[in-house]
């Protein structure tokens, strides 16, 4: 059977259908065309289409190109009298994603994000990995500078999935923030681990620890704390304006990257180290290292682990296994100390001993967000191979990126004044995904002028959505998340930056490893002195964008900036209201992926919200709870913690019985849904012969939905109810009278009464015959 992939474009046309307009109808053509039954009709198209053709379904297009080995789906639309103009030729057919057979639940979660976890490598990225000339003796060292949105971090996720079928040692160190997104990638769990210590997937310290299980080397917050107790002690208090700025994490990392730090590569090159030299001094006045040390106790501060695994004083317990050799990818390397990366190196060479290692590290010095004292240039490596590789860029339109390689231009200007070095290629415009609209610009007299244009944001929205019948008929909540409007600020305390149902308040520490269709970049510039780290982290945010971008400035940033830098923008006057309008539903109309598991607690309380008056349940509410880690245990867990079931009691018994009947006809699977709500309303037995659905498909949640109407049925003191229902899946050791009751069905009376009418039938009959066998008879 022929592969089914979709590519970007067909995939943002999925987003704008609903329930009603065939949104869960389109798995069932796409297995249509997988099996090639022919079940739906299918045409080819001509003119400037040739080549392509269309498989239909009422109103429903999908257009696609049959290429043998892979039916590529390169548009979905709604029939009118356009869609043939169209030339879906014209259309890229990259990046694309393939299709496992996902129907329902996890369809919906494809349509809404997960399709990211099942990409398909192009050549290039495929190629520029594929290194053979490694050998035993030497540490292969590649560095991968490559601008925003060219796939570097799924490039190496998939090609280390690749060498591992292999049998080659797998090292994938990477931000904690990352993993749980990159252990959904398809690839990645289609893995057989039967070793799983030959795959590690995990931060730089969590690899060290496994290394060296004995010794103990002290967290983040452990540091922060010991660092906060001895700069209280020592702190130099001339310096008033210093000892106003708490101590933070950034401070701790500013400590280790410059002032313990004695190595003689010229720190005042580094941007980072300009851009907070007042601080970096006052640190290294206030606090003693060897204080510190003993403020850590028994443990070992990072720093100190890693001079000592440099030093050869701390011997790893673990190695490299196979003969084949390892591979270790490096991602967001622009974010770690030099002192760790260099561990790695003497790591590497130490291993290399007995078994080739190829190292691989990956970043980009212009989406640095950390401040460390990382470049290139400082690794003073020899035979390092530095690539630069021209993939294309599948995440930014070409407008936007022209527009974030503008502050580049700025970051350069500031890095030529100050002395230091620039030097990281920003991304090339030619190579973008595609054109995209300009970016636009609304500029406000003062910054609480433009606060009020986030309350006509958020009243359009909340307009918008109460008026949009698919959004309140799908009761989806993926759907709902992905068309959340994200605006990117700086500061997140500003007590005007509250998410709500319709806007997401994001900062750069949070978008980094997401993309949105749309964003809205927010009084970023008002911090002032300009420093290149700011530049940095305004880059990062920018390149998150995919198609739209609407920055709202004051006049006084833009002129602290420098107006020629927003030149090519579109301007809308911020008093005309019909543009502000307009604007606002040009960005809220591109759809974002729902990205459910990097908002756990968001998703967790709007799901309690849906509890409340008026009673409105999500029909996923299941399946996105199980996309953000929760399953089993955990959703009992979950439904006990928060009351659902005495929550939806408090509703009338008609409200419940309405979102029953409706949860029912949904094409979205809501078995475990309809279950919650028939145990509210005391219809066990209803909820046990809903769930019997689920034998053979799910048998695990079938098992956690008859546990639950056990534990129920026991509350009310219904202990041999409790025991016929968990009889349907165990046998019971316990001994109940009427045992042939235990695998019935039904209600229990008149299973009872049937029971007792038999037993009094068989001794009648067993009465009857002793009698009739009686001498006396």
């Amino acid at each position: 059977m022929p592969t089914i992939k979709l590519t970007r474009r067909a995939i943002k046309d999925l987003k704008r259908l609903s329930e009603q307009t065939g949104l869960l109808k389109v798995p069932d053509l796409l297995a249509d065309l997988q099996q090639r039954v022919r079940k739906y009709d299918i045409c080819p198209l001509d003119g400037n289409n040739e080549g392509l053709q269309r498989s239909k379904h009422d109103r429903l297009r999908l257009i696609f190109q049959d290429e043998s080995a892979d039916v590529v789906i390169k548009a979905v639309k709604l029939r009118d009298d356009r869609t043939y103009k169209h030339n879906y030729n014209s259309l890229s057919a990259l990046p694309r994603y393939e299709w496992h057979g996902e129907q329902g639940g996890d369809w919906l979660r494809f349509v809404t994000g997960s399709y990211r976890y099942s990409p398909i490598l192009t050549e290039a990225q495929r190629s520029d990995l594929s290194r053979t000339d490694w050998h035993q003796g030497k540490c292969s060292i590649s560095l991968i500078q490559n601008p925003p949105g060219t796939g570097k971090t799924l490039t190496a996720l998939l090609r280390a999935c690749e060498y591992y079928q292999e049998n080659k040692d797998i090292i994938f160190i990477v931000p904690r923030p990352l993993i749980q997104d990159l252990e959904k990638f398809k690839p990645y769990q289609n893995l057989d681990r039967n070793q799983p210590n030959r795959f590690f997937l995990g931060t730089f310290w969590e690899w060290i620890a496994e290394l060296y299980p004995e010794r103990k080397i002290a967290t983040v917050e452990e540091e922060l704390i010991a660092f906060r107790q001895v700069f209280k002690q020592r702190r130099n208090k001339k310096n008033s304006h210093q000892n106003n700025q708490p101590i933070s994490h950034k401070d701790v990392l500013l400590y280790q990257a410059f002032v313990l730090n004695q190595s003689k590569i010229r720190q005042d090159k580094n941007p980072i180290y300009r851009d907070n030299l007042e601080r970096i001094e006052y640190l290294r006045e206030s606090v003693n290292p060897f204080a510190w040390y003993a403020a850590l106790g028994e443990k070992l501060s990072r720093w100190q682990a890693t001079q000592q695994i440099q030093n050869n004083q701390l011997q790893p317990i673990a190695n490299c296994t196979s003969p084949e050799g390892v591979f270790i990818f490096v991602d967001e390397a622009q974010d770690y100390l030099l002192s760790e990366l260099k561990t790695l190196f003497h790591l590497g060479r130490t291993w290399n001993i007995s078994h080739p290692v190829q190292l691989w590290l990956f970043g980009d010095l212009n989406q640095r967000i950390q401040p460390v004292n990382f470049t290139w240039g400082n690794l003073e490596l020899e035979e390092v191979e530095v690539l630069e590789p021209r993939w294309q860029n599948f995440r930014n339109s070409k407008r936007i990126l022209e527009f974030a390689n503008l502050f580049l231009q700025l970051k350069a200007r500031l890095s030529y004044a100050s002395g230091t070095k620039w030097s990281a290629i920003p991304g090339d415009p030619e190579l973008a995904y595609e054109e995209g609209d300009s970016v636009r610009l609304i500029v406000y007299n003062s910054k609480q002028e433009a606060y009020y244009f986030l309350e006509q944001l958020q009243q359009k929205t909340c307009t918008d959505r109460s008026l949009d019948q698919s959004i309140n008929s799908n009761r989806s909540l993926l759907q709902e998340l992905s068309r959340q409007v994200k605006v990117l600020v700086s500061d997140a305390a500003d007590p005007h930056y509250q998410s709500t149902q319709e806007v997401e308040f994001l900062t750069v520490e949070q978008v980094k490893g997401r993309e949105f269709e749309s964003s809205i970049a927010f009084c970023l510039f008002d911090a002032q002195p300009l420093s290149q780290g700011q530049i940095y982290q305004w880059y990062t945010l920018f390149t998150r964008t995919r198609s739209r971008l609407l920055i709202v400035a004051t006049r006084q940033e833009i002129e602290a900036i420098g107006a020629h830098y927003f030149s090519d923008c579109q301007i809308i006057e911020p008093h005309d209201a019909i543009a502000i309008h307009q604007t606002i539903q040009w960005i809220a109309s591109a759809i974002s992926d729902a990205d459910a598991a990097e908002r756990v607690e968001y998703v967790k309380r709007q799901i309690l919200k849906s509890f409340e008056q008026p009673l409105q349940l999500y029909w996923d509410m299941y399946d996105i709870l199980r996309s953000i880690g929760l399953s089993g245990e955990d959703l009992r867990c979950f439904e006990e913690a928060h009351q659902l079931i005495e929550t939806l009691r408090a509703h009338p018994l008609e409200e419940l019985e309405r979102e029953q009947i409706a949860a029912r006809s949904t094409r979205i699977p809501t078995i475990s849904l309809q279950c919650l709500i028939l145990r509210s309303m005391h219809r066990s037995w209803d909820a046990v012969a809903v769930a019997s659905q689920l034998i053979g498909t799910d048998d695990a949640e079938y098992q956690r939905i008859l546990q639950c109407i056990a534990a129920d049925l026991e509350q009310k003191g219904l202990f041999y109810e409790a025991e016929r229902v968990r009889a349907k899946f165990v046998e019971t050791e316990t001994e109940y009278p009427y045992p042939e009751l235990l695998n019935g069905s039904g209600k229990l009376l008149p299973l009872i009464y049937d029971a007792l009418s038999d037993r009094l039938s068989y001794l009648e009959e067993r009465e009857i015959a002793l009698l009739e066998s009686s001498p006396d008879c």
